[in-house]
C-alpha cells in the first residue's frame, strides 16, 4: 500500500455545506495526470458517499414542510442565523441525500481496497462511508456494439447521399422502381417533407401541432427539475425557494398533466383517423398489420436511441459518471429485450434502455388496444361509447388499487426529498398502462364525438362554461396535492381518492380547453 489514512473522529464536511453545497468534486483531471516514479503508477479518482449521523426521521417529512417551518422559525428567532436554528429544519433533508466527496488515491488500489478502507474508516468513526466506483486514465477501445452503430448510421448515410444525387439528376420520365426506392432516402426530399407545413388530413386539427409543440417544451422543463441530481449542486439555498415552488407549493404537479395530455392527444387523432378509415373501407381493418406497422415505425429511431447510449462512456468522464451514465448502459446491456419489444414499463421506469422507453411501450399497447375499441365504436356505437366509460372507471380503480396495495404517494412528489418514495409511485403507477387508459380513452371520446359532429358548430356559451370547466379542474388537479406535499397523511382516503381520479379527471378534462380550438366545432 502506496499511501496511509490517518482518520479524525470528526470527517471533514464539503466546503460551503452551510449553503446546501453537498458535494466536493476535488480535482478530477489532475487526478488522473497524476504519474508515479518510473510509472509505477497513476492517479485514480475515487467517489465517496458519507452519510453523517443524524437523530430520527419524522415519517411526515416533506422538503415543502421544511421550507414552511425555516421561515415561522426565523420569524420567531428575528433572523437569527446560527447553525441550531437552521439545521433544525433541514437536517432531516440528509436522511435521503448524502455528502460526496472524491479521493485521489494510486491506481494500485483496486476498488475492492478502497471499499475494504471505507469499512473501516465508517467503523472508526460516526459516519457511513462508501465507496462506489473509481476512475483511471485509461483508453477506451470500440467495442462490437459501437462498430454496429457506426456501420449502420455509415450506410443510412450513404443511401442519403445516393439518393440526393439521383434526385438531382434524375428525371420524370426515366424513373424506375430501383431510384424510386434509393430517392426515398433523399436528404433534400425528407428534409422539405419534415420541415413542411402540416397538411391534407392533418389541417383539421392544426391547432394540436401547437398544443404538441407546448407539450414538448413543458416536458423539456420538468423534466430537467425531475432528473437535475441536487446533490452534485453547489448554493442549493439560492434557489431553494423555486424548488419548492416546482416541487409543491405552486406548481407541481404541471408536467405530469402535460404527460396525461399526450396521451389524451393520441386518443382523439387515433381515434378520428381510425373512424374515417373505418369509413372509406366498409368497417374493417387488419389489426395485426396496423399493429405491426405501427412497430416499426416506432423501432428504427429507437435502436438509434439505444445504439447511441453506448457511446456515453466515450463521449466524457466525471467523478460522478457511475451515477448517471454508467446505469443506462448496464440496463440497455441487461434490459434491450424489454424495450425492443416495447413492454419495459411493465417491469419498472429502470428496467429499460433509457427511463423514457416507458412512454413508447405505453403508447404502443393503448394504440393496439384501440383498434379494438375503434371497431366496436364503429359496428356499436351505444357499446363502444360504454366500453369507454368504463375502461376509464377501471383505470381510476386500477390506480386506486395500486395506491393502496404498495403504500405509496398520491402522486410522484419531488417535495418528499425521499427518491426511494417517488421511484415507488413512478414504478407502481406512473409508467403502468392502466394508469394511462384513462386519459387515452377520455381522448378517443372525444375524437368520436368530433368526428360524428364536425359539421355542427358549438354556441358560444356552450364553450365559455367548457374553458370555465376546464380551468378549475385544472388548477385542482395542480393546487389538490397540496396538503399532501407538505406532509399531511391524516386522511389516507382523500389520498387514495386523489391518486384515483385526478390523472384521468382533471387532468384529462383541463386538457380538453385547447382542443376547442377546432375550426368547425368551436370546441
Amino acid at each position: 500500500m502506496l499511501f496511509s489514512f490517518s482518520v479524525r473522529r470528526d470527517l471533514k464536511l464539503p466546503p460551503g455545506v452551510l449553503q446546501g453545497t453537498f458535494a466536493d468534486y476535488g480535482s478530477f483531471d489532475e487526478c488522473l495526470a497524476v504519474e508515479g516514479p518510473g510509472a509505477r503508477f497513476k492517479g485514480q479518482s475515487c467517489a465517496l458517499e458519507a452519510r453523517p449521523p443524524l437523530p430520527p426521521l419524522r415519517p411526515d417529512y416533506t422538503l415543502v414542510k421544511a421550507h414552511l417551518n425555516g421561515i415561522m422559525a426565523r420569524l420567531q428567532q428575528h433572523h437569527n442565523t446560527e447553525i441550531g436554528g437552521y439545521f433544525r429544519v433541514t437536517y432531516e433533508a440528509l436522511h435521503h441525500k448524502k455528502l460526496r466527496m472524491v479521493a485521489c488515491v494510486p491506481s494500485d488500489c483496486s476498488l475492492q481496497d478502497m471499499k475494504a478502507i471505507a469499512r473501516w474508516v465508517s467503523n472508526e468513526t460516526d459516519f457511513n462511508i462508501k465507496v462506489p466506483q473509481c476512475y483511471k486514465k485509461e483508453e477506451k477501445p470500440l467495442q462490437t456494439v459501437h462498430w454496429i452503430v457506426i456501420i449502420c448510421l455509415s450506410i443510412l448515410l450513404s443511401f442519403g447521399i445516393l439518393g440526393s444525387i439521383s434526385e438531382l439528376v434524375s428525371s420524370q420520365n426515366k424513373r424506375t422502381k430501383l431510384r424510386s426506392v434509393l430517392e426515398s432516402f433523399s436528404l433534400l426530399s425528407n428534409g422539405r417533407r419534415l420541415l413542411s407545413a402540416p397538411g391534407g388530413s392533418s389541417a383539421e386539427f392544426r391547432c394540436i401541432h401547437g398544443i404538441r409543440a407546448l407539450t414538448m417544451c413543458w416536458v423539456v422543463l420538468g423534466h430537467t427539475y425531475v432528473l437535475l441530481d441536487f446533490e452534485l449542486t453547489s448554493k442549493r439555498s439560492h434557489f431553494s425557494t423555486e424548488l419548492v415552488q416546482f416541487s409543491g407549493v405552486r406548481t407541481h404537479p404541471q408536467w405530469l398533466v402535460i404527460c396525461r395530455n399526450i396521451f389524451l392527444i393520441s386518443g382523439v387523432l387515433v381515434t378520428f383517423g381510425g373512424l374515417k378509415f373505418l369509413e372509406k373501407s366498409k368497417g374493417c381493418f387488419n389489426i395485426p398489420v396496423m399493429a405491426v406497422r405501427r412497430y416499426f415505425r416506432l423501432a428504427p429511431p429507437l435502436l438509434l436511441l439505444m445504439g447511441l447510449v453506448f457511446f456515453l462512456p466515450l463521449l466524457g468522464s466525471g467523478p460522478f459518471w457511475y451515477e448517471h451514465v454508467d446505469p443506462q448502459v448496464d440496463s440497455c446491456t441487461k434490459h434491450w429485450w424489454t424495450t425492443l419489444l416495447f413492454i419495459s414499463n411493465w417491469f419498472g421506469i429502470d428496467k429499460g434502455c433509457t427511463l423514457v422507453t416507458w412512454y413508447l411501450a405505453a403508447d404502443l399497447q393503448l394504440y393496439i388496444l384501440a383498434l379494438f375499441f375503434l371497431l366496436v365504436l364503429h359496428r356499436y356505437s351505444k357499446v363502444g361509447v360504454a366500453l369507454l366509460v368504463t375502461s376509464i372507471a377501471v383505470s381510476c380503480a386500477a390506480v386506486a388499487l395500486q395506491t393502496v396495495i404498495h403504500n405509496i404517494m398520491p402522486s410522484a412528489m419531488l417535495s418528499a426529498v425521499d427518491d426511494d418514495k417517488v421511484l415507488d409511485v413512478l414504478n407502481a403507477v406512473h409508467v403502468y398502462t392502466p394508469t394511462h387508459l384513462g386519459p387515452y380513452c377520455i381522448g378517443m371520446a372525444v375524437g368520436y364525438v368530433i368526428f360524428k359532429h364536425r359539421e355542427h358548430k358549438l354556441r358560444k356559451a356552450v364553450v365559455i362554461l367548457g374553458w370555465c370547466v376546464s380551468v378549475v379542474l385544472g388548477l385542482t388537479a395542480v393546487l389538490g396535492v397540496h396538503r399532501f406535499s407538505t406532509g399531511d397523511e391524516s386522511s389516507r382516503a382523500m389520498a387514495v381518492l386523489y391518486a384515483a381520479v385526478h390523472r384521468s379527471l382533471f387532468l384529462s378534462c383541463s386538457g380538453l380547453g385547447p382542443l376547442r380550438l377546432h375550426h368547425r366545432l368551436w370546441w
